[in-house]
């Protein structure tokens, strides 16, 4: 019996999944906030694994998007994997509270699909951090294990946490806090820092850290959601103080955990100013841009004490009724209210994530601008960070254009030289030939976007050629002379990182494979 409601919750957690994600079944690419992905990508590009101007934060998923993409199609790859990490965030939130029932367990994997904090992750686009949201509950299940620590489950985990630097230390030290005593430190925070080796290495040999642009996106969503909140706040401390009566070492362990999430979350809350001066003297600080994302330690606690308040619910009312069957209707209205509380994730967060196409014109200069004979990098114009193109309905995004092209294209993050020379550059007015000399080849224009970033058109490109494309929109220019950056230098430290991390993803996952199908075949027999 206990197997069949393991499959009921599953079989739950999936059509969660589909229902958020039903909106997104039309053709196309979601682009909203830091949300870019784009067909064809080229997996050669040096920038998309670590060398040359990279953005911290965008290592390592840009690069796994992009290799994925060359195998299977990336518009079904960003589906699956928004799919896969709502649906996995439900069934590893369920498994924290199986020792209570179904009626937790679907109550609490409810609560974890459907809840503002995803249906902000989703309009801002932060696919790494839903994934590694995802990934939360089950490092806690693979170090909290009856019979021991799961360590392909763990690793696995946070693999999955490890696809942004600060979600990265956020699964490193929940592994920590939530292993106390089971795990130790010292395997964790190994295992952790070969996981996150490609982002970890690249912050050791650079000699800049790259500030991360600000997206002002309007995140609320709509709906009751004020009751939702005190509902889940009031069954959540009912449900934390039975936990001190029955495991005071889990509420230590993810009630420290959430503590220090929230402390380091007030850094940047209290002191913004200090972080960015503290980014000065001390680059790496620059991770505190996402202090924010540190709160999410306190995920684990507020499901597990939800679920202990739901189950404690159920076993009162099975207490005072005579008739049993009416002990499911805590579990049914905890299913329930998140549901109707939130309405706008049944319908892509009020249209806000929708799937759109990429306009012909962009599809023109892509291949214009592979055919170019020209060496060098591109830059795009207007040297601005967000877009909101009238053909993605106005949606603010980091501009698509940095990935879409074959070949390293520069974004103006403040912090990695090319960068700042380009915008020295601009705002100097200067001619192409500094440009070409800067390691620019191809200058892609947006008329689109001129209007609302950048004043009259650069003096650059009346010393460009410009490529005709066919279509009215992106236009191509190339710049004789350029100099493609030298991006060789510590390449084999790079690629020995991304080669253990895949190694050790790749063994667990091939063990959590072969021990799943271990269960299946004892199951049958």
């Amino acid at each position: 019996m206990a197997r069949l409601w393991d499959l009921v919750v599953v079989q739950w957690c999936v059509v969660l999944a589909l229902l958020v994600g039903l909106p997104w079944s039309m053709s196309g690419y979601l682009l909203t906030g830091r949300m870019v992905w784009v067909p064809r990508p080229e997996v050669r590009r040096a920038d998309l694994w670590g060398a040359g101007e990279t953005q911290l934060r965008a290592l390592p998923s840009d690069a796994l998007a992009a290799l994925a993409g060359t195998a299977i199609d990336p518009m079904v790859v960003q589906r699956v994997v928004l799919w896969a990490a709502l649906a996995l965030a439900g069934l590893g939130a369920a498994r924290l509270v199986r020792d209570l029932g179904v009626g937790p367990m679907l109550a609490t994997a409810t609560l974890a699909v459907w809840n503002p904090y995803v249906a902000e992750l989703l309009v801002t686009g932060r696919w790494p951090e839903l994934v590694a949201y995802a990934g939360l509950p089950w490092i806690v299940v693979a170090v909290r294990h009856p019979t021991g620590v799961r360590w392909a489950v763990l690793t696995l985990a946070l693999a999955a946490a490890a696809l942004t630097p600060a979600t990265g230390i956020v699964g490193l030290l929940l592994a920590v806090a939530a292993g106390a005593g089971r795990a130790g430190v010292f395997r964790p925070l190994v295992l952790a820092t070969v996981l996150n080796a490609p982002w970890v290495v690249v912050a050791v040999l650079a000699d800049r850290y790259p500030r991360t642009p600000d997206l002002d996106i309007g995140t609320e969503a709509p709906g009751p959601v004020t009751a939702l909140l005190v509902v889940v706040g009031v069954v959540g401390l009912v449900g934390a103080v039975r936990l001190v009566r029955t495991d005071l070492p889990l509420v230590r362990a993810l009630g420290g955990a959430a503590v220090v999430g929230a402390l380091i979350a007030s850094v940047d809350a209290l002191a913004a100013g200090a972080v960015s001066d503290a980014v000065d003297v001390f680059g790496p600080a620059v991770l505190l841009q996402d202090a924010g994302m540190f709160l999410v330690l306190a995920v684990p606690f507020c499901l597990v004490a939800f679920g202990h308040g739901v189950g404690w619910l159920t076993r009162l009312v099975e207490e005072r009724v005579v008739d049993h069957r009416w002990a499911v209707a805590p579990a049914v209205i905890a299913v329930a209210l998140p549901l109707a509380a939130l309405p706008a994730l049944f319908d892509g967060v009020d249209d806000r994530v929708e799937p759109v196409e990429y306009p012909a014109d962009w599809t023109a200069a892509r291949v214009a601008v592979a055919a170019s004979p020209v060496d060098g990098d591109i830059l795009v114009l207007p040297f601005s960070a967000l877009r909101e193109h009238e053909w993605n309905a106005g949606r603010t995004v980091v501009d698509p254009a940095g990935l879409f092209f074959d070949r390293v294209t520069l974004t103006p993050t403040t912090g990695v030289p090319a960068a700042d020379a380009v915008r020295a550059l601009l705002e100097a007015g200067a001619p192409a030939a500094e440009f070409a000399a800067a390691g620019i080849g191809i200058v892609v224009l947006d008329p689109a976007a001129a209007p609302a970033v950048g004043g009259p058109e650069p003096v650059l490109l009346t010393g460009a050629r410009e490529v005709p494309t066919g279509e009215v929109g992106l236009r191509v220019f190339e710049l004789d002379g350029a100099t493609p950056a030298d991006r060789t230098e510590d390449r084999e430290v790079l690629w020995a990182a991304w080669g253990l991390a895949g190694a050790f993803v790749l063994v667990a996952l091939l063990r959590v494979v072969g021990a799943s199908f271990s269960r299946l075949r004892s199951a049958r027999v």
